[in-house]
């Protein structure tokens, strides 16, 4: 036996208390004789919450932290990789899913060697794609939920007024959905919603304020959301700025940052019971393929940039790039904290571009740019599909951790990978709130 996917018995009934520090530990699959199909007969590799390795001996009812031909212990990364998941296939049997490459297998993947992949019956690996659909590159967001009801169904759409936010709402509320667009401009806010209105008169819509720049006005309307007793089904976080010149937000952190990231960041930690009540429910996080290009000089994300920005060193699209970037690392951590309790959280790349009103602000190369690439980009609307896939198609039941781009799984950048620096971005986040927060008088 050498399956890793876990019975449900508590490990710390059954193990010895931890030998020694999980950092001395040497990592799996870089040493000889490391290949989990390799041990005895009757064995079994499993792996702690933590990382820790740890062998089954059926033949004898007992467990070890010592491999039983290698006698050394081992410890893998705590998560599983990018792209993976435990899901049910077919035969209703749960399995390792890589999304990415369509596969499955018993094996936990972090036990995998290159050898897996050269010799697939061996390991038990085998063509499994759940995601499998018959949309196409450009399919649009009515195109994606055909015959999909939405009726009960509640959803919070930010930065709904226009292009991408306005789309995603028209389309989730064309198919029965109650939607809420939360915006920062009162007037085009109504406008949006008598324009849905318009085109589906029996779509249930309503505007409520909410400008991401402000904390409190993302508390405000946490507090209105939250006393309304709705559920909260599907919850887009799309609204987003490009700003050219430096500017801060009124609790004093860079734009980008604070309305790209941040306000969603705080809306979703505000709204996280209402979701968990509400199970199974969905975020979609719009992020963006710019997130590779966090930093002129690295792809890594700068957490001393974050906290003490300065006008001196300011660049536009790398304080975009960055803010995308943390977009998709809170993704993944959402994931990681939040999908086996119900709640699942996948990103979205919409597209290289677009005709929307995000870039409004920026000069005329990327205006130009934008004309001269019309013909040969997605529309509002194709560019609108993977978010609405991700937030309503029956195919992303129970799927989560992933960015999608046209409907598809596609591999972020390594940075957006890590966990550590997805985990110190979400402790850095929380203390931001708490210091701006806590100087507040009462909230009315």
């Amino acid at each position: 036996l050498f399956y890793v996917i876990m019975d449900p018995i508590d490990i710390q009934d059954v193990l010895p208390p931890f030998p020694v520090p999980l950092e001395t530990l040497a990592y799996w699959g870089r040493g000889p004789g490391e290949d989990i199909t390799l041990i005895p007969s009757g064995w079994e590799g499993r792996i702690t919450p933590e990382g820790r390795v740890f062998f089954v001996d059926h033949n004898n009812r007992k467990t070890q932290w010592i491999h039983p031909t290698t006698k050394l212990k081992y410890r893998v990364p705590p998560y599983l990789p990018y792209g993976w998941q435990l899901f049910k296939d077919d035969d209703d049997v749960l399995v390792y899913v890589d999304h990415l490459e369509g596969l499955s297998t018993k094996l936990d993947p972090r036990f995998l060697n290159k050898m897996a992949y050269e010799f697939p019956e061996k390991y038990g690996i085998r063509s499994f794609n759940p995601l499998r659909h018959r949309l196409k590159p450009y399919s649009t967001a009515d195109d994606t939920l055909e015959g999909i009801d939405l009726q009960g169904k509640v959803a919070i759409v930010t930065g709904a007024n226009s292009g991408l936010g306005f789309e995603t709402a028209r389309c989730l509320a064309s198919h029965g959905c109650h939607v809420i667009l939360a915006c920062r401009d009162h007037s085009r806010g109504m406008n949006a919603v008598r324009q849905i209105q318009h085109q589906h008169p029996s779509a249930q819509v309503e505007y409520r304020d909410l400008d991401l720049s402000s904390l409190r006005s993302v508390k405000l309307f946490s507090e209105f959301f939250i006393a309304s007793g709705l559920s909260l089904n599907i919850l887009v976080c799309n609204g987003g700025v490009y700003e050219p010149q430096f500017k801060l937000t009124e609790d004093g952190l860079e734009k980008h940052f604070g309305v790209n990231f941040l306000g969603h960041f705080y809306l979703v930690s505000l709204l996280i019971d209402v979701l968990l009540k509400s199970q199974p429910s969905r975020v979609v996080i719009v992020s963006s393929d710019s997130h590779w290009y966090s930093s002129p000089k690295s792809s890594e994300l700068d957490m001393q940039l974050i906290q003490r920005p300065s006008r001196d060193t300011y660049n536009a699209f790398a304080a975009y790039g960055s803010s995308k970037l943390c977009c998709l690392l809170f993704a993944q951590e959402l994931h990681r904290r939040f999908a086996g309790k119900g709640v699942t959280c996948n990103s979205v790349h919409p597209g290289n571009l677009l005709s929307t009103n995000l870039m409004r602000n920026a000069g005329c190369m990327y205006k130009t740019a934008v004309i001269l690439a019309r013909p040969f980009t997605n529309s509002i609307s194709q560019a609108t599909s993977s978010i609405v896939f991700c937030a309503a198609h029956p195919l992303v039941d129970g799927i989560s951790g992933l960015y999608m781009y046209r409907c598809c799984v596609v591999e972020p950048s390594y940075e957006a990978q890590s966990y550590g620096t997805a985990n110190a971005l979400w402790e850095l986040s929380e203390s931001i709130i708490t210091t701006s927060t806590s100087k507040w008088g009462p909230v009315m």
